[in-house]
């Protein structure tokens, strides 16, 4: 039998594996570097266009906040126009009562009753007067129950006094003027 020395065949069969394990850990490696790139442009990608929509958000919130502040500026001057819309209104409503009142009272006055003073506080009307006997006093509160914007008149002070003319009476008399 012929001897064959296997060393030679040996040693490129290895020389062969080294050199496909270098081309396969090279390939490997290649194609990590590749995916690794490719994923990194995804990433980066991925990353731009969020900050692209978060770049648009900001700019529409920038724009609904400046339309806010202007609506919010638009009902300021809205609430202002109808409290001094509402502050008219009411000063006509009490120059109306207080025409009304005037209109009232020269209907409910008797004779030989004057009025010296009267004086209006909100609903609150207070008349101080002179009169020449107690009847016309009771007279004038019954006039004052007869009209309907006058409720709840009192009597609060009376008092007699005598003079040159006779005797005199000076009264206060309260009562409440309707809405």
């Amino acid at each position: 039998m012929t001897q064959i020395n296997l060393l030679p065949w040996r040693e490129q069969a290895r020389h062969a594996k080294k050199v496909r394990f270098g081309l396969m850990a090279a390939g490997g490696v290649v194609f990590a570097v590749i995916i690794l790139l490719g994923l990194h442009g995804h990433y980066d990608r991925l990353i731009s266009e969020q900050q692209a929509r978060n770049a648009f958000i900001t700019t529409a919130l920038s724009t609904e906040q400046g339309e806010m502040n202007h609506l919010t500026a638009e009902k300021k001057q809205q609430l202002e126009l109808l409290s001094q819309l509402n502050f008219i209104v009411n000063l006509r409503r009490a120059d109306y009562k207080a025409v009304e009142l005037l209109n009232g009272l020269t209907r409910v006055v008797p004779d030989a009753v004057f009025f010296t003073k009267v004086m209006r506080i909100g609903d609150q009307v207070t008349l101080f007067g002179r009169a020449k006997s107690n009847l016309q006093i009771t007279q004038l509160m019954e006039n004052i129950k007869a009209v309907p914007i006058f409720e709840q008149p009192q009597l609060s002070v009376i008092t007699a006094k005598e003079n040159t003319a006779g005797e005199e009476r000076t009264f206060q008399v309260e009562f409440v003027q309707k809405q």
